[in-house]
């Protein structure tokens, strides 16, 4: 995943792949509640998180799933109850190649993005990430 500094647009700067072979995907191994997490250095507004889905296959693994929002690192496997909550919590599958954006509420400020899907002997495979404040592309 591509690390944008908070000035730039970040179209600009990247090609956005969602080919797992070309290593700008993630993926878990198939357990309980999997996650993504990434530090943004400092605490930020955030207004919403794009999400990029795998096009080459498997798509319907971004599914039931959570974008939050928290000032400190959760320590341990977190729950959804442990960050703040962007909109919409929960989402159907998404196909292959689909791109999500996901508002999050005014004011919602924090150090560290999650996703995170709720559930047993789940798979998380995600490509690209956003994460905006306010028009500015922060990730």
């Amino acid at each position: 995943l591509n690390i944008i500094s908070p000035n730039n647009n970040c179209h600009d700067h990247f090609f956005r792949d969602q080919s797992f072979t070309s290593g700008s995907c993630m993926q878990t191994h198939n357990e309980s509640n999997p996650y993504w997490r990434v530090d943004l250095s400092q605490s930020y507004p955030i207004s919403r998180v794009k999400i990029y889905n795998r096009a080459d296959c498997c798509g319907e693994n971004l599914h039931n799933f959570y974008v939050g929002v928290s000032e400190v690192a959760v320590s341990g496997r977190p729950s959804p109850g442990a960050y703040d909550l962007c909109k919409p919590q929960t989402i159907e599958p998404l196909t292959d190649g689909q791109i999500i954006t996901i508002e999050c509420d005014p004011g919602l400020k924090g150090r560290y993005v999650y996703i995170q899907i709720e559930g047993m002997y789940e798979v998380l495979s995600l490509c690209e990430v956003e994460v905006n404040e306010a028009g500015t592309c922060l990730l």
